[in-house]
């Protein structure tokens, strides 16, 4: 997590109020702002992860 915090190019109050949230337990606000934060990122659900990823693929009726 700090890795990540490092990483950024600058500072966000956003970022580092998420951060603190999470140190405290409160995991729903700490990902509430980051998706603030980050309105383009969108975490990929368990759901997503089990599916196979057919990018690439096309198929076509025989």
């Amino acid at each position: 997590m700090f890795e990540w915090y490092r990483r950024q190019r600058f500072y966000d109050p956003r970022r580092a109020m998420a951060i603190r949230a999470w140190m405290d337990g409160d995991l729903r606000l700490a990902l509430r702002l980051l998706q603030w934060a980050e309105p383009d990122h969108k975490p990929r659900l368990a759901s997503d992860r089990e599916r196979p990823d057919d990018s690439g693929l096309s198929f076509q009726a025989a």
